[in-house]
């Protein structure tokens, strides 16, 4: 066995890991974006994830590593399309859009994933592998929908446009650091540190550039201590290391097998719902999540990299 096989159940462990972690953070934004501007909401997120990676990247890689020049371009389209733009389009979707619609559309993230990784990284899906996509697409659909999918198909509006930005967003993400990684030079500790600090510093810059113009935005909101919490949550656990597991598993698996691992994200969330605030655990979720999971593992049963 080599050695790549041997740490996959530990890759695809940390991936669950990752999802699970992303759940909590649709319970956590619900609170935050309720009482924080969607600017600073996202500007704030990622001032504390860059500081916590970037303390984790100097302890474990002692520095930069020598890659990150190389790769400067595709590093700072990480930190625009999964970072600045993605953070907006979340915390605005939570603004107008109930956290389980957004988690039904980001759910069409692996399909995207995986038709773009075969379109222009020549890394196509096999017949089964497809068939679990699908699966654990019912599955998150059917979860998100209590067993009554057909009920969602009601209007269309911003919340819904914007969730469909984060999808294509998060692809975006997911393809170009599966690039910037390809040649191991760039580690996913330290891609993940530099898309937090460029595309959190733009956030930060476009925080001043609309206080400048809007003096109601200069008054920084009051936060409770359950919504330090919550950020404090989404930033370090669900964006610093959820990030990293993340990657590391778009490098080992492939973009378009890790992508499915979105799928888990909106059962997690019912589940910790049902968990953290008393929601009742319908038959629906219990029956959706098993047909995630067992998409998840069809589409990652094989050794081959997709």
């Amino acid at each position: 066995m080599s050695a790549a096989e041997a740490a996959r159940p530990w890759v695809v462990a940390r991936m669950v890991g990752a999802a699970a972690l992303w759940g909590g953070a649709y319970i956590a934004g619900r609170s935050v974006a309720r009482g924080v501007p969607v600017l600073t909401a996202a500007a704030l997120r990622y001032v504390i994830a860059a500081l916590a990676l970037l303390l984790v990247l100097w302890v474990v890689e002692r520095g930069w590593p020598r890659g990150l020049r190389r790769h400067a371009w595709g590093l700072m389209a990480l930190g625009f399309t999964g970072v600045f733009a993605y953070s907006l389009c979340f915390f605005a979707a939570l603004h107008h859009t109930p956290a389980s619609r957004v988690a039904l559309i980001m759910a069409a993230n692996p399909s995207l994933t995986a038709l773009a990784g075969a379109l222009f990284l020549g890394a196509p899906l096999r017949a089964l592998q497809w068939a679990g996509v699908v699966l654990a697409l019912a599955g998150a659909w059917v979860v998100i929908s209590d067993g009554a999918p057909l009920q969602l198909a009601g209007s269309v509006g911003l919340g819904e446009a914007l969730s469909l930005g984060m999808a294509l967003l998060w692809t975006a993400y997911t393809l170009v650091g599966r690039r910037v990684m390809a040649d191991g030079s760039v580690s996913a500790l330290a891609a993940t540190t530099v898309a937090a600090l460029t595309g959190g510093a733009a956030l930060v810059a476009a925080l001043l550039l609309h206080a400048a113009w809007v003096p109601e935005a200069r008054a920084w909101p009051r936060l409770d201590a359950g919504q330090w919490g919550a950020m404090l949550y989404i930033a370090v656990p669900a964006t610093a290391l959820a990030f990293v597991w993340f990657y590391d598993g778009v490098r080992v698996l492939g973009a378009a097998r890790a992508a499915v691992f979105n799928n888990l994200v909106p059962v997690f969330a019912v589940l910790f719902a049902a968990a953290l605030l008393g929601e009742a655990l319908p038959p629906a979720a219990l029956l959706g999540g098993l047909m995630t999971l067992a998409g998840v593992w069809l589409t990652n049963r094989t050794t081959h990299a997709g």
